[in-house]
């Protein structure tokens, strides 16, 4: 049996559309790279994986550089698109047990513009028109 090859890097493409949580978090690495940080919550329906109907998550995102400076109109409620990769932050607490937690890291953020109630089923019908801020 052959040995196992690494998966392309296009194999860890997420595309999540979603409200963020809370105001985002903006924060400057010694390096002067600009980190912002938020939550994302996301609804939708599943028409295809009975018997399960609705997923429902929330998870972190962290947006870099020129990604991160959009973010700094975003506000509590906003309506995003988010383009990018999961990855996961691991640390230990005192040496010993190694802990961890999936993050997004953003490549594209699309900001829902549209005054009508957010659909979050991805159907091509859903009627919103989305401005692409960034395209990284």
């Amino acid at each position: 049996m052959p040995a196992p090859t690494s998966p392309p890097e296009t194999s860890n493409r997420v595309v999540l559309a979603g409200l963020l949580v809370d105001r985002p978090v903006e924060r400057v690495t010694p390096s002067g790279r600009l980190v912002v940080e938020f939550e994302l919550e996301h609804h939708s329906a599943v028409r295809d994986l009975a018997p399960l109907e609705r997923v429902a998550l929330r998870i972190g995102v962290v947006a870099l550089d020129q990604v991160a400076s959009t973010c700094r109109t975003l506000a509590a409620g906003s309506a995003v698109e988010v383009e990018g990769v999961l990855n996961q932050k691991l640390w230990s607490r005192d040496g010993r047990e190694r802990r961890g937690r999936v993050e997004m890291v953003a490549r594209n953020i699309r900001i829902d513009v549209s005054s009508s109630p957010l659909n979050l089923d991805n159907t091509p019908e859903d009627g919103h028109s989305r401005i692409e801020v960034i395209n990284g």
